[in-house]
């Protein structure tokens, strides 16, 4: 199969699909040329091309609100990560998951007048939660320690992305020139790491205990605003059918108690 010459593009796309993001808003631009082609061609990965950065953030959020899962969203250098930052802090804020990956100049030419290039590597941190910089590929770089770190910290986002809460995370990605090239490559094998998700359900077991330790104790449950839970809706109802247990709800907690 055809795509970029940078090699861990293409693997920031594998992960992306390892990692089941399925969704892909991309901002064109020459900087992520190599992001666009590699993300563009992973059959599992359905892209859509928006040209504004501001009005890609909203429609990236809304695909991720109303999908419930993370979706990427990819642009070029300089200030168009900027045009996210609306977005990306209602993404926050509202605990939605959002895959902020820019493409961005070698450390070498910031600060240097070089155009579309600012500081951008943790420019968004203060509104996600986590940000990592993946530095300039140099040759067998998947094979290099440098390689392996970058591979850790992108299964890191993306990981951080979807746990609860879940939230934003921005992948800084620096590129240098030739942008363009392509070659005949083979799928990246390359190494996804999973995490290992704790017991979501109330077993009657503890609920017992739980009941047991709070045996003479009032206890109010208030259910704030969050996403759609069935796990957590059931698990409300079980201890609200205990005679000590009153459970209080918001409009926005989405928790149905039956």
């Amino acid at each position: 199969m055809l795509s970029t010459d940078k090699a861990f593009c293409r693997e920031i796309a594998a992960l992306l699909a390892a990692h089941g993001v399925a969704d892909a808003v991309l901002c064109p631009g020459s900087r992520n040329a190599p992001l666009i082609v590699a993300i563009s061609r992973e059959p599992s990965i359905r892209a859509v091309t928006v040209i504004d950065e501001r009005s890609a953030g909203f429609i990236a959020l809304g695909m991720a609100s109303e999908l419930g899962r993370p979706v990427a969203l990819v642009c070029t250098s300089g200030s168009a990560v900027l045009n996210f930052a609306p977005a990306v802090a209602e993404a926050y804020y509202r605990q939605v998951p959002l895959i902020v990956i820019s493409a961005d100049r070698p450390a070498e030419w910031i600060d240097q007048d070089d155009s579309q290039t600012i500081r951008q590597i943790g420019v968004l941190s203060n509104i996600v939660k986590y940000s990592c910089n993946v530095p300039v590929e140099r040759t067998e770089m998947a094979l290099s320690p440098l390689g392996w770190y970058a591979n850790r910290t992108v299964n890191d986002a993306l990981l951080t992305a979807a746990a609860q809460p879940a939230g934003p995370v921005h992948i800084n990605v620096q590129l240098d020139v030739p942008l363009g090239g392509m070659v005949d490559c083979q799928p990246c094998n390359s190494r996804a790491i999973s995490a290992v998700k704790p017991q979501g359900e109330l077993s009657q077991v503890q609920l017992d205990a739980f009941s047991g330790e709070l045996k003479g104790k009032r206890v109010l449950i208030v259910a704030g605003f969050m996403p759609p839970n069935h796990q957590l809706s059931n698990a409300l109802s079980r201890l609200a059918s205990l005679s000590n247990f009153a459970i209080m709800h918001e409009a926005q907690a989405n928790v149905s108690i039956g």
